[in-house]
């Protein structure tokens, strides 16, 4: 991960004790749960708005928030721990989530779950997980006519202990995958429309609803964002250089002050704002 993490909850962040740097990610964002902000027990706070806090459930809290080369992150077991995050339905999307594997994919005994929306293996909205059959990650999205899977092409080249950001995309017509802010794949949905609606299904981070134990993520998360809407190649990259950028707050000009610094001091404020 490339930001510097100033946003946090001791520092502060946008919305809640500042106006938004960036007001445009916040346009279609159902929820974001940014462990970066720093540790808050067993509960994963969404600063969407929408208020659907995680649940961190059979963690450890002394150990499952821990500090990595750049900020704060979840440390998942691949044994039992996840976070739920309850009931949440969107009708296209963007799911962006920042992950790193303690296990090789082609070592794996069983798919592994990043991110998804499911009541069970056979009630799904979407889901993306990692199969160990192909050694790679599926990105599976149903609506109301039928599902689309949508695979990496990346077996053999995925790496332990390593970030990736990963970006997957439905615009009512078009599921596609980034990675690390490039298009890596993309094709038509075969059916389109709106993302089927399952009323039992649950949103967890790490782990799939109605799946098995040995099916739940092993490494660690950074931001996680879900939106109502696919974002623009443009503010993908955006966000590959500033994981944090929903957060960050808008610098503030106090009165009195200059409204702008002094020319020999700009590269060094531009450095402080992560521009």
């Amino acid at each position: 991960m490339s930001d510097l993490y100033l946003p946090s909850y001791e520092q502060g962040f946008a919305p809640h004790t500042a106006e938004p740097a960036y007001p445009g990610l916040r346009n279609g964002l159902e929820s974001a749960w940014l462990p970066p902000l720093g540790p808050t027990g067993l509960t994963l706070r969404d600063i969407g708005g929408r208020g659907k806090h995680g649940t961190l459930e059979n963690v450890d809290p002394a150990t499952v928030w821990v500090m990595t080369e750049k900020s704060w992150a979840l440390d998942l077991d691949g044994i039992n721990d996840l976070v739920n995050c309850g009931s949440i339905h969107v009708d296209h999307l963007s799911a962006c989530i920042w992950f790193n594997s303690d296990r090789d994919f082609d070592t794996m005994s069983a798919d592994r779950y990043l991110f998804s929306i499911r009541e069970n293996s056979a009630s799904v909205e979407w889901q993306i997980f990692a199969r160990q059959d192909i050694d790679d990650i599926r990105f599976r999205l149903d609506t109301a006519g039928g599902n689309t899977n949508l695979d990496t092409t990346m077996s053999g080249s995925w790496e332990t202990d390593r970030w990736y950001f990963f970006v997957a995309t439905y615009d009512g017509v078009t599921s596609k995958i980034y990675i690390d802010g490039s298009l890596h794949v993309e094709t038509a949905h075969a059916f389109g429309g709106n993302i089927k609606t399952v009323a039992s299904a649950v949103c967890k981070i790490g782990d799939m609803n109605g799946g098995v134990a040995t099916g739940r993520w092993d490494g660690r998360f950074g931001p996680v964002a879900l939106y109502n809407r696919a974002l623009t190649l443009r503010e993908i990259q955006f966000l590959y250089g500033k994981p944090m950028a929903i957060a960050w707050p808008r610098a503030k000009v106090f009165p009195g002050a200059a409204a702008a610094p002094p020319a020999g001091n700009r590269r060094r404020r531009l450095i402080l704002l992560g521009a």
